[in-house]
């Protein structure tokens, strides 16, 4: 994985939270939250002045259960440069309504480093409460002033705890409004028009997601509110250029530029080594000093202290391939897992990552190229790989190529064919069942970037246990012994990991009667996980293969030969059984996804690749004799 996908409260791909970091973390991140308090009353009012927001959110909860008093007993209120704690009262409550404690603004606690999306100069202001009991209610009331960088905002409106009473307000200023809430939800009342909107619910059950969901900006309703400027993305994309624009060619990275591209040097090969360089030498680092906005650090600071964030690293190579008067536009992109970008809703907040885009002509390209819509992508913040490869974070995602009043919402490539697991086991099987075999587990792409990554980092001894853990659960039983690694230099990221194993109980009966159930990899959800189901259904795009060549004892009969495939727009299944030469069994079965994220008009199709892939983990191989 690149650096800006590992540190979950730092990362420039993190889920981004709401743009002006007015709600709890406890809030928004819904997955933290197992316990079942129930908020009584909440109420948000957002007041639109000229110049600034002023954003007014109350809440009452009531703690049920001791599960209820961690999570609760403290209430981070993010905050950043641009936004400011005016006001608030926290205060415990008891069952009878007595005030029985209050936390003054002076004891709040200050918690740095909350970069979240594009926007790092994050911290929050963590209310302390003192030690709670069941069946107790904290109220909480908060106001907050904030200098918007882009005239909008948005509001969770479905959270985790489950919300009796619900009120959204929004007053305009003198712009009309733009307004959304997606999904759509029947649980809600909206009322609005160009100046102002309401949502109202009661009863709004805690948002549960289904196995394999996406994050809840996806699957829960948001409320997105935008006034003033351009309606078009055109207008965003002209935004996010003034805030980028590229200093004079002259200085120290002209010079480097100029001194690793020499005049008449072959275009493409300066992408490949400006590229490197940036991945390389130049540290990923979410957390900023003094500077932390959508803006760019200027590419000399950044090369002179050898770290920055995305955007920072994305604008620094931008500069760099300008020296040598090769064109690229920076890219606002929807990255990783994080759902999708509402088309018909303009505003740069449902980005959370910037790379590069090189358009068509820029310098030579090759088949393996990632390009679509008439560029080449590339992604300065994964360290990794060459210009041919694009992390799956950033594959067949929305984004926003910046290019002023040409500025375009596109989508980038996948290239499923350099994600890949390849896993053999060549050995033998025993009379008594069991299985001794050497294993060679070959990984492409951002599994290799990550497990390379932590081999860089982590002693051998607790590499060694990840190795095993992996191999036990893809051969399940499996005693792992005589582990070895080693990572290969590629544009594609790659490693090769090798054990011995002895499985138990791989083959059973006797005689005319034996089976051998072969595990592997397995790529597809649980068929059951796809029934009556609305929310669309994240995967790991690429190849997935495993093949045996196990030779059997002496006298026992050949494999039933199989054959099978299922083909369709998510993607590949394939089966094959033979016998060996010799007297043996080879196994071969393929899952190929084509797709990242699968939503209800694929799910016929998903579910087809899922029943075959399902029903082939759990078949036995019949062996029988002529």
């Amino acid at each position: 994985m690149p650096a800006c996908r590992l540190a979950a409260t730092r990362s420039c791909v993190r889920r981004r939270g709401p743009r002006w970091a007015i709600l709890s973390l406890a809030l928004v991140l819904a997955a933290t939250w197992a316990s079942g308090a129930v908020i009584e009353q909440r109420t948000v009012s957002v007041r639109i002045e000229r110049d600034a927001i002023v954003r007014d959110d109350a809440l009452t909860v009531r703690l049920e259960g001791r599960g209820d008093l961690d999570s609760w007993s403290e209430y981070p209120i993010l905050l950043d440069a641009d936004t400011v704690l005016t006001s608030c009262v926290a205060e415990v409550i008891s069952a009878s309504g007595k005030v029985e404690a209050s936390v003054p603004m002076r004891r709040h606690r200050r918690v740095e480093s909350l970069g979240y999306g594009l926007y790092s100069s994050a911290w929050a202001s963590v209310i302390p409460f003192p030690p709670l009991r069941a069946g107790q209610r904290l109220r909480i009331h908060y106001s907050v002033r904030q200098r918007p960088l882009y005239p909008a905002f948005d509001v969770a409106l479905q959270l985790a705890p489950r919300q009796e009473h619900l009120r959204v307000t929004v007053a305009g200023g003198a712009e009309p409004l733009r307004f959304t809430v997606q999904p759509a939800s029947r649980l809600l009342r909206v009322v609005g028009d160009a100046g102002g909107v309401t949502v109202e619910g009661a009863d709004v059950p805690a948002y549960d997601p289904p196995d394999g969901a996406p994050p809840s900006d996806l699957a829960s309703p948001m409320l997105r509110v935008a006034w003033g400027g351009g309606t078009d993305w055109r207008s965003v994309g002209a935004w996010y250029e003034h805030l980028s624009v590229l200093p004079p060619k002259p200085g120290p990275v002209g010079e480097l530029a100029r001194s690793m591209c020499p005049r008449g040097a072959d275009r493409r090969e300066c992408l490949e080594a400006l590229a490197r360089y940036v991945k390389t030498k130049v540290r990923y680092e979410a957390v900023e000093i003094e500077r932390g906005q959508w803006a760019p650090t200027p590419p000399e600071e950044v090369l002179a202290r050898r770290w920055g964030d995305c955007k920072d690293k994305a604008q620094l190579l931008r500069a760099l391939l300008d020296a040598v008067d090769i064109p690229s536009r920076l890219v606002l992109i929807r990255s990783g897992r994080a759902g999708e970008v509402d088309p018909d809703f303009p505003w740069p907040f449902s980005f959370n990552h910037c790379i590069l885009a090189l358009p068509d002509g820029a310098v030579p390209q090759r088949p393996d190229d990632p390009v679509a819509s008439g560029y080449l992508w590339v992604d300065p913040t994964s360290e990794l790989g060459g210009v041919e490869w694009l992390t799956t974070a950033c594959q067949g995602r929305p984004a926003l190529v910046v290019s002023g009043g040409d500025s375009a919402l596109v989508r980038t490539p996948e290239r499923p064919q350099q994600e890949r697991r390849d896993l053999r086991v060549s050995g033998r099987i025993y009379s008594d069942g069991s299985l001794v075999a050497e294993t060679e587990l070959r990984i492409e792409g951002a599994r290799a970037e990550g497990w390379i990554r932590d081999l860089r980092s982590e002693p051998d001894d607790r590499i060694a246990e990840s190795v095993t853990r992996y191999l036990q659960v893809v051969l399940p039983g499996a005693k792992v012994s005589e582990i070895s690694w080693e990572s290969t230099e590629s544009e594609v990221p790659g490693l090769v990991i090798q054990a011995r194993v002895a499985v138990p109980g791989v083959a059973h009966g006797n005689q005319d009667r034996r089976a051998v159930l072969p595990h592997g990899l397995l790529a597809t959800p649980e068929p059951r996980v796809l029934d009556d189901r609305e929310v669309p259904v994240v995967l790991r795009l690429g190849v997935h293969h495993t093949r045996w060549e196990v030779t059997l004892p002496e006298g026992w009969c050949p494999p039933v030969p199989v054959s099978e495939e299922v083909g369709n727009g998510v993607g590949r299944f394939a089966l094959e059984v033979t016998a060996m030469e010799g007297g043996g069994l080879v196994f071969d079965r393929t899952v190929e996804l084509d797709r990242s994220l699968v939503g209800p008009d694929g799910f016929d199709d998903l579910k087809a690749l899922a029943v075959a892939e399902n029903r082939a983990a759990k078949r036995r191989i019949r062996l029988r004799c002529q």
